[in-house]
């Protein structure tokens, strides 16, 4: 696994939910804003907004950009004071666009209590910006009646580094998809693929000179090696944003299957943030949302989820009497609810880096299907209220940790299939690696009653023992809060390259060599008395049943072996416990007998 977590007891929970229900009172959206249709954004409500708003108090939120098909319509009256001027290569929507980024921009950042249209998860206080971009166009195409949308990779990678590098945004949502196994000869339409249409790649089309060359080649495979760069293009911008500590949000398609797309099926390495859809009430899975790939929630690809169902947001209007508002049925609603809470804490907490927020969001998810982890709603459904809650009752403290105890724990391994990625530099491929080897570190913490501690990937090199094949960072964490420490242990593979004469000429490992690994960890404490030590389970020696005048002894057996067991003896006679006794064993002598042991 790759986080670890110590929870305080139930009567603990109970004492801290009574005093907050006593100290902060409760108010609905429809209470806290005067913007007339909040009454139609049931999904407030559903993943508790209002509860969040009622802790937050006067936040800004943290700069969010918006890369996807359409454009944001930047004239539209609720949008009007959330938005940096538009950076070159933003372009307004077209006017036959119902653009998905215009209806995300707005469950975002849409101006807040301000009297018009409606509310937005981020900009309670007005103070929230967004930068927003455009990548694709519409096209006419011949034997099509209307106009199709075509969202183009390269716009997308280009305007996801300037969002990253000259914008500095803290938080990317993308609301498009591209399936891994699309055919090169078409593209979909932009309603997220709940209505594809297959029309010519025109982004994929031969330049002339190289088009007659590659002709008798075969202009299918020139196209395909093409699409695979831009995909690749595409990843990578999505991949610096991680490596950045940025958080890029995207959702997982509006079809029900598990085909992989971008970017959000890279959510199983680590990389994008995914969100799929749940009903209008938010009590079980949308059906059209697709499926995460795996039930395992290591490599799975769907992270949580929110309402995907008659969402209510902000439209384009450009032409005469078309509507400013509306409700779609899209999974790109459920994405822009995330980013919103993202970006909420990262303004409640500026520290917080794109690993941290992912845990934070899923460690809050209220669990709505199968119990733990599941393919069809991932952690949970998305719970606004308890994220900025759990946020304001920590500390965090982050750090890394390297040269740790190294022990080989297999040696004189054969050929083993290794994955490329992201986070290594080897190549997909078979390796011969001869040694696998354990790292480990002792770590202390603050001191509190609770931590939770989930590795940071950007800065992490270490495998899981059991699947490393994965490609993506991995360490378990043992916490032993009474004692304000923790183990790390992380994993590795190694192998070596010879010379004719069987000379070793070089070390290469996976992920790196068995002295360079480290991990990068967060520690999320929350105030208060450690906890107690756990309780070892104890076995007694000694006779069962005693003659009258008969003395017997008895001692005690912990499990785990403790250095220095300490014991207090009871005996029950009929009429209740009293004490005989203390240390590691007690004399008595009476007919019967009983235990009960405190170590």
């Amino acid at each position: 696994m790759n986080y670890a977590r110590h929870s305080v007891s139930s009567a603990t929970v109970a004492l801290l939910l009574g005093f907050g229900l006593l100290l902060v009172p409760f108010f609905s959206a429809h209470a806290q804003t005067n913007d007339p249709k909040i009454d139609q954004q049931d999904y407030l409500e559903t993943v508790n907004v209002p509860g969040a708003w009622n802790l937050t108090g006067a936040t800004t939120p943290a700069p969010m950009a918006i890369i996807g098909p359409g454009g944001v319509l930047s004239t539209h009256e609720d949008l009007l004071s959330t938005q940096v001027s538009a950076p070159p290569g933003a372009y307004e929507p077209d006017s036959l666009m119902p653009s998905t980024s215009t209806f995300a921009g707005g469950i975002t950042h849409a101006t807040t209590n301000n009297g018009t249209g409606i509310a937005s998860i981020s900009n309670r206080w007005g103070f929230g910006e967004f930068y927003f971009y455009e990548a694709g166009t519409l096209k006419d195409f011949e034997d099509i009646p209307n106009a199709v949308y075509v969202f183009d990779m390269d716009e997308a990678t280009t305007h996801t580094y300037d969002a990253l590098q000259d914008k500095d945004a803290e938080i990317l949502l993308t609301p498009a998809v591209v399936f891994e196994n699309e055919d090169p000869s078409v593209t979909v339409s932009a309603d997220l693929l709940a209505n594809p249409i297959q029309v010519p790649r025109t982004d994929l089309e031969i330049p002339g000179f190289l088009g007659g060359i590659l002709e008798g080649i075969g202009s299918w495979l020139y196209e395909e090696i093409v699409r695979n760069q831009k995909i690749a293009d595409f990843n990578a911008a999505h991949t610096l944003t991680a490596k950045s500590e940025k958080l890029t949000v995207a959702p997982i398609g509006d079809f029900d299957g598990t085909e992989t797309v971008w970017p959000a099926s890279s959510s199983s390495s680590e990389i994008a943030f995914s969100v799929g859809g749940t009903t209008q009430e938010g009590t079980s899975r949308w059906a059209n949302s697709a499926l995460s790939a795996v039930d395992d929630p290591d490599d799975g690809t769907l992270d949580l989820v929110a309402p995907a169902e008659n969402v209510f947001s902000t439209l384009n209007h450009k032409q005469p009497g078309e509507p400013k508002y509306g409700s779609q049925n899209s999974t790109v609603g459920s994405a822009a609810m995330a980013a919103g809470v993202a970006s909420l804490l990262k303004g409640i907490a500026p520290d917080m880096v794109g690993d941290d927020l992912r845990q934070v969001l899923q460690r809050t998810a209220n669990d709505i299907a199968d119990p733990g982890y599941d393919k069809q709603t991932g952690h949970g459904r998305l719970d606004a209220k308890d994220a900025v809650q759990y946020v304001q009752e920590r500390s965090f403290t982050r750090s890394t940790v390297a040269n740790g105890s190294v022990t080989v724990v297999e040696d004189d391994l054969t050929t083993f299939t290794m994955t490329g990625g992201p986070w290594t530099s080897l190549a997909s491929g078979k390796y011969d690696i001869e040694e696998k080897y354990k790292v480990q570190w002792t770590i202390n913490l603050p001191e509190g009653s609770d931590h939770d501690i989930w590795i940071r990937h950007p800065d992490t090199k270490g495998w899981s023992e059991v699947n490393p094949a994965t490609g993506h960072p991995w360490a378990d964490i043992e916490i032993r809060g009474w004692e304000s420490e923790a183990t790390i242990t992380t994993y590795g593979y190694q192998g070596y390259t010879y010379d004719t004469l069987g000379r070793i000429i070089s070390t290469y490992g996976y992920p790196v060599k068995a002295e360079d690994a480290k991990v990068a960890y967060t520690v999320a404490t929350k105030p208060g008395t450690p906890p107690s030590p756990p309780l070892n389970s104890v076995s007694t020696n000694g006779p069962t049943v005693l003659d009258e005048g008969e003395q017997g002894t008895w001692s005690a057996t912990p499990s785990p072996p403790s250095s220095s067991p300490s014991y207090t003896w009871y005996v029950d006679q009929g009429n209740g416990w009293y004490q005989i006794g203390s240390g590691p064993s007690v004399s008595w002598g009476q007919d019967y007998y009983g235990t009960s042991l405190v170590p």
